[in-house]
C-alpha cells in the first residue's frame, strides 16, 4: 500500500497493542468507549461518527494518492491505498483511525458505528466474527451509552 504498516496499524491492532503494553484506554466518550471495549474484545476495528458531521452521500473506496485527513489524535493520514469511509466533502474515516472532522464528542446525538471486517481465515469466520461483535455493541450502546432506535446491517460480501 506504500504506507508503513508500524504507523498505519488497524485500530483493533493498535488498541490490543496499547492494552498489552499496559497504557491505558482512557474514558473518552460513552459511544468511543464502547467501540474500543467490543474492539479490543473482538479484535474487529471499529469506527463510530457522528452524523451531523456528515454529509450524504457515503461510499466506502480505496484511498487515493494524495488523500489525508487529520486522524484523531495521530495528525495528517496518508490515506492512499487504504479502505476509506468517504461523504460528500470527503474521506472521513478507515479501519486505522478516525478523522477529527467526523469525531464523537459531548454533542453528538446520532452515530454511525462501522465494523470493519477483513483479514480473517474466511468468509464465514469474518461474518461470525461481525455479527458477535455488532450484537455486542448493540446491547452495550443500550445499557451505557442511552442508545435508542439503533439499526444494523451489512454492507459488502
Amino acid at each position: 500500500m506504500g504506507n508503513d504498516p508500524a504507523r498505519y496499524r488497524p485500530a483493533a491492532e493498535a488498541l490490543l497493542r496499547r492494552a498489552r503494553q499496559d497504557k491505558a484506554v482512557a474514558p473518552i466518550h460513552p459511544v468511543v468507549d464502547v467501540n474500543n471495549m467490543v474492539s479490543l474484545d473482538s479484535g474487529v476495528s471499529i469506527g463510530s461518527y457522528d452524523l451531523d458531521r456528515l454529509h450524504p452521500p457515503y461510499l466506502c473506496r480505496a484511498g487515493r494518492e494524495g488523500e489525508s485527513y487529520v486522524g484523531i489524535g495521530r495528525g495528517a493520514l496518508n490515506l492512499a491505498g487504504l479502505p476509506l469511509l468517504v461523504d460528500g466533502t470527503g474521506p472521513f474515516g478507515c479501519p486505522t483511525s478516525d478523522s477529527d472532522r467526523a469525531a464523537v464528542g459531548s454533542e453528538t446525538q446520532s452515530v454511525l458505528m462501522v465494523l470493519y471486517g477483513f483479514g480473517a481465515a474466511s468468509e464465514a469466520a469474518a461474518h461470525g466474527a461481525l455479527d458477535d461483535a455488532m450484537a455486542r455493541a448493540v446491547r452495550l450502546l443500550r445499557e451505557h451509552a442511552g442508545a435508542r432506535d439503533i439499526q444494523t446491517g451489512t454492507v459488502g460480501g
